[in-house]
């Protein structure tokens, strides 16, 4: 492992064997911040290669300490933590933010995205062309996208869009928060690392999550029912402090540009991806659960309730003074070229 992890407590030894290899290697050492837990399969699977191959392409001149389960800061303040030093690159969630990164806002309208691995690939080189303008103070290293999303309740079912009339809900974004609302449910904002909580005491009566992360934030024994659609992705993003940019030798920085790319956004996911689908099927498979697929009709229901969305985002846009049609036309077309449009 050559990265580090930050641990509230750690042994003797493994100070000693981290001080050496201070010592050892001429280094700068990048805090990445992140609210997901190092055990979640973001961390193992997406950020703990993303940082080995960066440290080895610069022969250990860049090395990393992960900051997991909001050590640094709340998840909603990870944005600005790398904008303002407190980290060197945060992993954000950008639906944390509503109405700040509108642009980036895109992807989560419900039935956008049917394969989030390309998708997140797309998503990036779209943004990066499209929208980092609207980040201010901090460079996008990347975006990418969640596995797809469920609906999740605790003892209710729902089966069509007016079956959320009269619920407590948990949007997962802002623009599932509107879908939520248009029909009657009441929006509960908490992030994922409160929603146990939220769910446990009934707060909420239900939540849009992915499959594993049911089981990584222990809401797996209060979320007895699932609607099995994919009904959306989140906008995720690793953003960089600039100066710590700025600071890094024209190498540093070409290994940088190298793995804030296209290629690893969809990288970084595969593995939660993984085990989304994994977790899926236990829940199916598991008689406490009940996971019910919607007939064709049933789900053209939820994409007809989706259908002014899209108006409201781009009304978000037009109003900070960029083109919605040309922005979502754009994305529209690469989506389609890369078989990740959903019905398409």
């Amino acid at each position: 492992m050559s990265f580090k992890l930050n641990k509230l407590c750690v042994s003797l030894a493994a100070i000693t064997t981290l001080t050496a290899a201070g010592l050892a290697n001429a280094e700068t050492d990048i805090r990445l911040a992140s609210w997901v837990p190092d055990s979640h399969p973001l961390s193992t699977g997406g950020f703990e290669p993303w940082m080995e191959s960066i440290t080895e392409a610069t022969d250990g001149s860049l090395t990393f300490t992960l900051y997991p389960a909001q050590q640094l800061g709340a998840s909603a303040d990870h944005h600005d933590m790398a904008r303002d030093g407190i980290s060197d690159i945060s992993y954000t969630n950008f639906s944390y933010t509503p109405g700040r990164f509108p642009i980036a806002g895109a992807a989560e309208i419900p039935f956008i995205v049917s394969d989030p691995i390309a998708a997140s690939g797309v998503y990036h080189d779209w943004y990066q062309e499209h929208g980092t303008h609207e980040v201010d103070g901090a460079k996008v290293c990347m975006l990418f996208l969640q596995p797809t999303g469920a609906l999740h309740m605790n003892g209710e079912r729902v089966v069509m869009p007016e079956d959320l009339d009269g619920l407590s809900m948990r949007p997962p974004n802002g623009n599932v928060g509107n879908l939520f609302s248009s029909l009657g449910a009441s929006n509960v904002q908490v992030s994922a690392p409160e929603s146990r909580e939220a769910m446990a005491r009934g707060v909420v009566d239900g939540i849009g999550f992915p499959w594993d992360s049911l089981k990584t934030f222990g809401i797996s024994d209060s979320a007895d029912y699932h609607l099995d659609v994919p009904l959306y992705v989140n906008v995720f993003g690793l953003i960089m402090n600039q100066n710590t940019y700025d600071s890094m030798s024209a190498a540093e920085q070409a290994v940088m540009d190298e793995h804030c790319s296209a290629e690893w956004s969809g990288r970084l996911i595969e593995v939660w991806n993984e085990e989304g689908a994994l977790a899926r099927q236990e829940f199916i498979d598991n008689p406490d659960h009940e996971v019910y697929t919607p007939t064709e009709s049933e789900v053209a229901a939820w994409v007809e309730a989706s259908g002014d969305l899209q108006s409201s985002w781009a009304d978000a846009v037009r109003e900070n003074g960029d083109d919605p049609d040309v922005l979502w036309n754009d994305l529209m077309d690469r989506l389609r070229a890369a078989n990740a449009l959903y019905g398409e």
